[in-house]
This record gives structure tokens, sequence and C-alpha cells, in this order.
């Protein structure tokens, strides 16, 4: 019913337009009470356990799209734990360190090669100043002050202009400097 030109909310309501948006709206709280919304970062190159899958040989060689796109195919514990969860790294995780094998490996700061050892480091940084903000800093982090190429956290020079860039190997030596 109109009066002076304005549509009352029951007018609003009974109309289609009122029932579309509600229906949207309450889509919509569904989805964030359900945690369908809490993966921000669904498709980011930032893995759940702490490696930048930017700076990934495999994602540099395009045979891999990065840990989070729904295309991969894998069967690692922290990647099925952390979507179970909704969660975008364990580091934000509640019960981390937790009991999982590779978590636990990860708070004790082990690792087979430099670059896995600093998982720790960006845990830390992700519950210090964020995903977002971390994601950011690997993103240039892993390019060449030179030329802007991306290289991998596996080489110590870059690979177009081979100007020697900061390593894994160096990130890890200053950070365990500070330990």
């Amino acid at each position: 019913m109109m009066t002076s030109g304005h549509v009352t909310r029951r007018t609003f309501l009974e109309t289609g337009c009122g029932a579309v948006c509600m229906a949207a709206a309450g889509a919509c709280v569904l989805a964030t009470e359900s945690g369908a919304a809490s993966l921000k970062h669904r498709d980011s190159l930032g893995a759940y356990c702490g490696l930048y899958c930017g700076a990934c040989p495999q994602y540099l060689e395009k045979k891999c799209k990065g840990c989070k796109h729904s295309s991969k195919k894998t069967k690692c514990e922290i990647r099925a734990c952390a979507r179970e969860k909704k969660i975008d790294s364990c580091a934000l995780c509640k019960q981390y360190p937790c009991n999982v094998k590779k978590v636990q490996e990860i708070a004790a700061g082990e690792g087979k090669k430099p670059f896995y050892k600093l998982r720790t480091k960006n845990f830390e940084t992700i519950q210090k100043e964020g995903y977002q903000a971390w994601e950011a800093q690997q993103k240039g982090r892993w390019n060449c002050g030179k030329c802007r190429k991306a290289f991998s956290f596996t080489v110590e020079s870059c690979p177009k202009c081979d100007v020697d860039v900061y390593s894994a190997v160096d990130e890890l030596a200053a950070y365990q400097s500070k330990q």
C-alpha cells in the first residue's frame, strides 16, 4: 500500500522485488554462518602450510596452479584440514600446533629444504600481521628487485637477468640468527 509516495515495508515484501532481495540477503547470511564465506583467499598463492605457491618451481613452470586452486589434486593432510575448517592457513587455526604430523614439523622448524623451514617464520608473520599482509609481502619478496621477474625459492640468482637474489637460504640464515 502506498502512502505519500513511499512504499511501505509490507508492500515491498509482497512484491517480487522484495522477495528477491530478502532471498538474497538470507543466502548471504546462510553462507556466512556455514563458513562458506570465510575462505576469502580460495585461489590465492599462499599455501595452507605457510609456503608461497608463487615461488614454487611447479607453479612457475605452469605445472601447478597452487594448492588452493580447485583443480589441485593432493592428499596433503594440511590442505584437507584447513579446507574442512575453512581457514586460509594453519597459522590461523585455534588449535595450532595440532597433532597433524606435518604441522608438528612446521612448529618445530623442521624440513628437508631451507624453504620448508621458512614456514615457521611465515606462520609467525601471518599470526602477527594477518594473512593478506603476509601474502602481499610474499608476492613482492619472490620477484627480482632489478627486472621484477618472479623467481623460485630454490634459486640464488634471477632466471631472467642473473642478478643475485635474496634466496630462501639467505632468508633462513637471517631468521635463524635472530632466534
